[in-house]
């Protein structure tokens, strides 16, 4: 379990209330510049759960017709394990939420460290030994064993 406080080289990014994970409610959805916040209050108690920012790979926006518009995060568990979670942000007739989630996925995508793939990694070093057929290595190739 997270702590809900802030360390000091934390700061608050944005914040909004109202939100369910899964079918479990949140008094509060926090983005600070390290990670993201779940908290949840039940009597006098507080908890939370976090996201760390270097763990997310993805932050994109998902509405179905009659659903509440919801936040989709990609993440990477410490044991590299690729996860997804859905926060859906609770809205009312008189007051949708879509603008809000389209606003959080783009300060999330703002964080964000992008991944490098194929096209921007360098080429590999080759090594100073070729392989022979056989799986040997050779520095003359003309010195048959």
């Amino acid at each position: 379990m997270a702590t809900p406080y802030l360390e000091d080289d934390e700061s608050v990014v944005l914040a909004t209330e109202n939100i369910r994970v899964r079918s479990t409610p949140y008094q509060a959805l926090i983005l600070t510049n390290r990670r993201v916040l779940l908290v949840r209050t039940e009597g006098e108690k507080i908890s939370a759960e976090e996201f760390l920012i270097a763990d997310l790979r993805s932050a994109l926006v998902s509405q179905a017709a009659k659903d509440d518009p919801t936040l989709l995060l990609s993440y990477v568990t410490p044991r590299a394990e690729a996860r997804r979670e859905s926060i859906a942000f609770l809205g009312s007739p008189d007051k949708p939420r879509k603008d809000e989630v389209r606003e959080w996925a783009k300060k999330l995508s703002d964080q964000l460290k992008p991944l490098p793939d194929e096209d921007t990694m360098p080429p590999p070093v080759p090594s100073q030994r070729a392989a022979s057929p056989a799986g040997r290595s050779s520095s003359n190739p003309s010195v048959q064993p």
